[in-house]
């Protein structure tokens, strides 16, 4: 019969006490970093989907942009009439004035 080294018992349940603490420790840690990452792809969903709506309200407003352009454009193509500047010029105005007695005079200004 071979020699076989004399077990330790009182050792090995100690060893296998702390290696049950420890797996239950690293449960632990692992529930806790599961539950973490649940809440950052809940988060990174809701962020994913306004980045989606943010991304299609920028599409709409550069193709409002593009047809303004045109329209703009468009706009300045077109041949405008000439816009006579106003001529300002002086005038002797009479004034007319009537008496309380029915007599009027007439004088420039």
């Amino acid at each position: 019969m071979p020699w076989r080294p004399k077990l330790d018992a009182k050792k090995l349940k100690k060893q296998n006490d702390e290696l049950a603490l420890q797996l239950l420790r690293t449960r632990e840690q692992l529930q806790q970093k599961e539950g973490y990452l649940v809440g950052m792809e809940v988060l990174l969903d809701q962020r994913a989907e306004r980045i989606d709506r943010l991304t299609v309200q920028v599409d709409k407003l550069r193709a409002q942009n593009k047809r303004l352009d045109q329209e703009n454009a468009q706009r300045r193509s077109c041949p405008r009439p000439p816009v006579a500047a106003p001529r300002i010029r002086q005038t002797q105005h009479a004034v007319l004035t009537v008496g309380c007695c029915g007599g009027s005079t007439l004088r420039s200004a």
